[in-house]
């Protein structure tokens, strides 16, 4: 293999790999805040009196 292969063969690998991590970040960065906002929900909807039932149903049947 000629240098310029290896090179060319090492910046495809560096940004497959760069792009693969921001993908998954932004999966988990993503997740992380719609559980967060579905843990907020449930604890407003809680002080609110209502059955545990009714709860889940509101916040994770939207």
């Amino acid at each position: 293999m000629s240098p310029r292969t290896v090179d060319t063969a090492t910046y495809d690998a560096f940004r497959v790999t760069a792009c693969l991590s921001v993908f998954l970040f932004c999966i988990t960065a993503a997740g992380a805040l719609f559980q967060a906002e579905n843990e907020t929900a449930m604890r407003r909807c809680i002080n609110t009196e209502a059955t545990k039932e009714e709860c889940l149903i509101t916040v994770y049947g939207r």
